[in-house]
This record gives structure tokens, sequence and C-alpha cells, in this order.
């Protein structure tokens, strides 16, 4: 007769998690990318060489699907993103490779507080 004996129970709830998990996964997809190109817009409104403002106005994004969505700038952008140098205190004159630099960078932030939002709300199910 053994001393101690463990009883391993809980693989039908976690696997019922798991489900319940890999289901939102899209749902969760969707407001990363959401919130990515949120932020990018706002950065590249804020990075923006502004003259007449038409530039600045122009730049708006769209989720086209849950893995992807397109930000565009017109007017003067293509024309900025061409010029050398910087505009001051604002960086750079190519204000959309900075945006997707700064944006890049926070990503792994974003995803990880999504898919850690997703885990959490599915371990109290």
């Amino acid at each position: 007769m053994p001393f101690i004996s463990i009883n391993v129970t809980g693989l039908t709830e976690s696997i019922t998690s798991l489900s319940d998990i890999m289901r939102n996964v899209p749902q969760a997809n969707k407001a990363i990318i959401q919130e990515a190109t949120d932020l990018f817009v706002r950065t590249a409104k804020s990075k923006v060489h502004v003259i007449t403002g038409k530039t600045k106005n122009s730049i708006r994004g769209q989720t086209v699907t849950p893995n992807q969505s397109i930000v565009e700038a017109q007017w003067g952008a293509k024309f900025e993103e061409k010029r050398p140098g910087s505009k001051g205190s604002l960086g750079p004159h190519k204000f959309m490779t900075e945006s997707t630099n700064i944006v890049s960078a926070k990503m792994p932030d974003i995803i990880k507080r999504h898919y850690d939002q997703l885990i959490r709300i599915n371990q109290n199910v």
C-alpha cells in the first residue's frame, strides 16, 4: 500500500478552457489589430510635418480583416517620406517610417496584454 496517493484530475476542465480560449482568439486578434492601427494613426499624426494640415488630416486607418489593417496617408506623405533630414523636435520627415518603428516596438506589449486578458477571462469560466 502506498504511503501517499494523489489523484490528478481536471483534464476535461483544462481542455474546455483551452477550447474557449481558441474560440476567442479571432476576437483578440481583431482587438490587437485595432489598437495597433489606432496607435499608428495617432503616432503618425503627431509626427507629420504640418504646413497646411492636409497630410495630417489624410492619415486614416481601417481594419480589413481580424489579422490586417491599412493605414494610409495622402497629400504630401510620399514627398515627406523621401525628404532627408528632420523637422526639429518632431524628428525625421519620414513620419510613416518613424511611426512603423514606434508601433512595432510596442506590438509585443499590446499582444501580451490582450492574450493575458483572454487567458484570465477563460480561467474563471
